[in-house]
């Protein structure tokens, strides 16, 4: 499990994995992603945990797509682990993804 890593980068390690990379794509798939999803405020919390784990493992474009979803709505989880206060976890976080993105020259 990724809180048992040690550091941070065994942390990134462990979420850059091929095979974890696969569960949690599809774990979005049948969440998030899906169709079907009908998001509540209260569901914030999946965008959250899905947006830390793809930014962990490398995926800004996927974690950007989730930050943009959780509609600036901020859960604990997971935020409360990195220890830097939930909040400024979030928005430095989810500032790293969007920064992460490539830039487009405007048309």
């Amino acid at each position: 499990m990724w809180l048992d890593r040690d550091t941070e980068d065994a942390m990134d390690a462990y979420f850059r994995s091929p095979s974890v990379q696969r569960e949690l794509h599809a774990a979005a798939d049948l969440s998030v992603r899906s169709p079907h999803w009908d998001p509540r405020p209260e569901d914030a919390r999946a965008d959250n945990i899905f947006a830390f784990c793809f930014l962990s493992g490398g995926d800004a474009a996927s974690a950007a797509a989730r930050f943009a979803a959780t509609g600036g709505h901020v859960s604990r989880e997971p935020w409360l682990y990195l220890g830097e206060g939930i909040e400024n976890a979030y928005l430095f976080h989810r500032d790293r993804a969007f920064a992460a993105l490539p830039r487009t020259d405007p048309p």
